[in-house]
């Protein structure tokens, strides 16, 4: 990928981001990917049941994954500030 190729980089030394970003502060993407995932096979539809009744979910025949522990819905969402 060449340098020109990204959408903020352009010729217009009046408009460079660059110049623009001096003393905004850092970005950091917390990583919200799963750490492991496991696949779990039943014998019968009984004790898929029995499992998520374990784990405290519904699991259907169409439950493709979820993750675990089960944060229910609106749960409050943490922000923080660096400074």
């Amino acid at each position: 990928m060449k340098t020109n190729d990204f959408k903020f980089d352009n010729s217009d030394e009046d408009h460079d981001w660059r110049k623009e970003w001096v003393g905004m502060p850092e970005f950091i993407q917390i990583d919200k990917e799963s750490k492991k995932a496991v696949i779990v096979h039943f014998e019968n539809w009984d004790d898929m049941k029995s499992f998520g009744q374990l784990v405290g979910r519904e699991i259907t025949p169409n439950t493709k994954s979820f993750f675990f522990p089960v944060k229910p819905p609106g749960a409050p969402k943490i922000y923080t500030d660096e400074t």
